[in-house]
């Protein structure tokens, strides 16, 4: 009896850590990419197209220059635009970039891919893809407390989570897809983490969803919480044709993104 219980506890200790392990199993690896050595290439472009991003990770300054379908990269953000280098421009309307040190994220928004670069000897390299993530991938947020990317589809309420299962290597996994059926077909431009909440701001109808991440649902690991109005004119959108229209002409003037 004592040989038997001791057998039936190891048996429930084995499938009990199979199924922790499974819980953190990746979906999918990355696709890796041959990085071509070449010299550095400084961007040719006097002035940017719709940026929509301008970040430092570590020592380095990035710039998404959206519609020149290209990122910069800077030691310095005061260098003039045609000092600053070419990351890529192997990218067709990318938005953001994120980074932990040893991997760069970035999202290509019409190829709905996510491209991954690593730094060596000084110079970027695209190493690793995903492809087919959602419908216009469109923000990437690294969160350092949790060691996460997360990825956000903008017209499918889906949210990509991609890590490095082993901290000594660079390769990128596919952990897991949240999704938040409310958010399907209604494009959301970017989100915000604050602890277990997420933020997300939805263009159509004017309102903000506060979700929380939730362990226990399986499906989806996001639960609705709270949905807020969000005033268009707070948001910068605007229904009035006018008053889009003056804005759009607005931020075009500076450059910037709407």
């Amino acid at each position: 009896m004592i040989l038997l219980a001791v057998l039936i506890f190891a048996a429930a200790a084995l499938i009990l850590k199979t199924i922790k392990n499974a819980s953190t199993q990746a979906l999918s690896w990355s696709e890796a990419v041959e990085a071509v050595s070449s010299e550095p290439v400084k961007n040719v472009q006097p002035s940017l197209s719709v940026p929509t991003q301008i970040t430092k990770i570590g020592d380095d300054y990035f710039l998404v220059d959206c519609y020149h379908n290209q990122i910069l990269t800077s030691k310095t953000p005061d260098a003039p635009l045609t000092d600053w280098y070419v990351m890529t421009d192997q990218i067709n309307r990318g938005h953001t970039i994120a980074g932990d040190g040893t991997v760069y994220l970035a999202d290509d928004t019409e190829n709905n891919r996510v491209l991954i670069f690593e730094k060596q000897d000084g110079q970027f390299y695209l190493t690793q893809l995903f492809n087919e993530i959602g419908t216009r991938p469109h923000y990437v947020v690294y969160d350092e407390t949790e060691k996460r990317f997360y990825v956000l589809s903008s017209m499918t309420g889906q949210l990509y989570v991609f890590y490095r299962p082993d901290p000594d290597s660079s390769s990128v996994a596919l952990e897991k897809i949240l999704s938040v059926p409310e958010l399907d077909q209604i494009y959301v431009r970017s989100f915000t983490i604050d602890g277990d909440d997420l933020y997300f701001p939805g263009t159509f109808p004017g309102s903000c969803r506060n979700l929380r991440h939730d362990p226990a649902d399986a499906h989806s690991g996001l639960v609705l919480h709270h949905r807020f109005h969000r005033p268009y004119r707070q948001s910068g959108l605007c229904d009035d044709p006018a008053c889009a229209g003056f804005k759009r002409s607005f931020f075009r003037q500076l450059g910037g993104y709407l």
